[in-house]
């Protein structure tokens, strides 16, 4: 932000010793972008057992008719050679032997999904009951996703008899994400039903994730194209930034051809916000075709954000550019989803960028991104910020605000900011600095009331 700073060079040196204090003190870069295909595999968390316990060691099948585990030779499932007996020895013998660095996860991942019910119904006992470790835990998961397939009613009832709630919690989420990756509409009305008020609140949303890693993308957005309900609607953004991943193309004829509505705009954000981080010309191009007044600020802001993680100086430049002529809440909007971003992935650049551009109505809302991450650091130079912004209203309350942290760190600069600053008026002067209570002492006063008594006559009676 230039902020006439070419007429104060002791508030430029300011402004750097500002920045690299905030920069220092916490507000610096948060991680470098996250690009698409750096999230991996999100099935579930690695919560560990409350006192070392081994995973889930307290839990049985949950289901009457379950297999004896001591029915195979060696005590190990499905050793006898029945149907299906060579996945669980397989597994098995992978989970004696894993160890350290050797451990894959995609190896029982692989196993398990060749599972039968009965297979699963054989093991899952015998991996609950053994020793504690990150190989334990990697089979179990994926046993119990398994049958989370195959019979998720059961699951689920598994997954209710654990007895620590962290596992519990962890592995009911596990089972409703690899439900909905095969029947999506049982999962989310399940997920949905007000009768189910023990799930974990962020269930709806993790059936969403499984959906989204369905094989079957044609039947997982044919079903999203059926959603009505708001709050599903908005959960169903994530499925379509997953499915765009497996096969953009069928994605996007799928948004293209879907009624005008909320799902609609859901699907047309997610999928504007995926593609940018691939090709953000043709994404743009297509939002243009695809949008209109209703739904094409909410687009652009995704688009914008997503744009901003991977070429957050490009995504600025094109916001202020190609925004000129939006309504300017709009513009607005979509400038500060993009400071956002890059204020949030690297704190000095995106600073760097702001005090090269002339102070504008589009850029207020970056600039109280700004003065909300430095205003504790040196509120004495973040003053001339506060007083860039160009709407009075928000300037008024950001000069206030920065003006708050400078009292509490220099009371006499704070003193003489107010005296001088234009911004305040004589009445607004004496209320922040105390001198309310004097004026109204200094007042003349007015003429003294009487105390004298009006006195009562008795009332005559003839």
């Amino acid at each position: 932000m230039r902020l006439n700073l070419k007429t104060g060079g002791a508030v430029a040196a300011l402004w750097i010793v500002t920045l690299f204090a905030a920069y220092h003190a916490g507000g610096g870069s948060e991680g470098s972008p996250a690009v698409a295909g750096q999230s991996g595999d999100q099935r579930g968390s690695d919560a560990s057992s409350p006192g070392g316990a081994g995973l889930m060691a307290t839990a049985g099948s949950g289901r009457e008719g379950a297999r004896s585990l001591s029915s195979s030779p060696a005590g190990r499932p499905g050793m006898g050679g029945g149907p299906g007996g060579s996945a669980p020895a397989k597994l098995m013998r992978l989970l004696d032997g894993a160890s350290g660095a050797d451990l894959r996860r995609s190896e029982f991942e692989e196993i398990a999904e060749n599972l039968s019910l009965e297979d699963v119904m054989a093991v899952i006992d015998q991996i609950a009951a053994y020793p504690a470790g990150p190989a334990q835990r990697d089979a179990y998961r994926e046993v119990l996703a398994r049958w989370a397939q195959l019979d998720a009613d059961g699951a689920l009832q598994h997954a209710a008899t654990i007895g620590a709630p962290g596992l519990r919690r962890e592995a009911t989420l596990n089972v409703l994400r690899h439900w909905a990756e095969v029947d999506p509409a049982a999962a989310v009305a399940y997920a949905s039903d007000a009768a189910n008020g023990d799930l974990p609140t962020e269930s709806l949303s993790i059936v969403f994730r499984g959906i989204g890693d369905s094989m079957d993308t044609t039947a997982a957005l044919d079903f999203l194209a059926t959603l009505q309900d708001e709050s599903q609607q908005r959960f169903a953004g994530q499925s379509v930034r997953d499915l765009f991943e497996r096969n953009d193309a069928e994605v996007i004829s799928w948004a293209e051809g879907l009624p005008e509505g909320g799902m609609r705009d859901r699907a047309l954000q997610a999928l504007a916000g995926q593609w940018a981080r691939y090709d953000p010309e043709a994404a743009r191009a297509w939002i243009d075709r695809h949008t209109d007044d209703s739904n094409r600020v909410g687009v652009l802001a995704e688009f914008g954000e997503s744009w901003a993680r991977i070429d957050p100086e490009a995504a600025a430049s094109w916001a202020q550019e190609q925004l000129a002529g939006e309504a300017q809440d709009g513009g607005s909007k979509v400038l500060d989803r993009v400071f956002r971003r890059w204020m949030q992935s690297d704190f000095a650049d995106a600073a760097g960028y702001l005090v090269d551009q002339e102070p504008s109505p589009a850029l207020d809302g970056a600039v109280e991104q700004y003065i909300q991450r430095v205003k504790g650091v040196d509120p004495d130079s973040t003053l001339a910020w506060a007083e860039s912004i160009t709407d009075p209203r928000r300037r008024r309350n950001a000069v206030l605000m920065v003006a708050k942290n400078l009292r509490s760190q220099d009371l006499q600069a704070y003193h003489d900011y107010v005296e001088s600053s234009p911004i305040f008026s004589e009445q607004e002067r004496d209320k922040l600095l105390g001198r309310t209570k004097e004026r109204e002492k200094e007042k003349p006063k007015g003429p003294p009331k009487s105390k004298d008594k009006i006195k009562k006559v008795k009332p005559f009676v003839g």
